[in-house]
């Protein structure tokens, strides 16, 4: 499946056997200006109040990505 986030300005592919693994199509910087283009990421579900993710691929591979709040 394929979702456009409209926070993060990107498309992402994910599936039922992947999830919560996702590919991110080259989102915008995080919220610390980490520009980490086309990567895995796992999706952290965490309880605080950005959606954080932990890069899986790429330069930034295991450092931790944070976009918008959760609404």
């Amino acid at each position: 499946m394929y979702f456009y986030d409209v926070e993060m300005q990107a498309w992402w592919w994910t599936s039922a056997a992947n999830y919560p693994f996702i590919y991110v199509f080259d989102p915008k910087p995080d919220l610390n200006g980490i520009d980490i283009g086309d990567a895995w990421l796992w999706f952290d579900r965490n309880e605080f109040d950005e959606r954080s993710f932990e890069v899986m691929t790429g330069p930034f591979d295991d450092q931790f990505v944070s976009f918008a709040p959760r609404r």
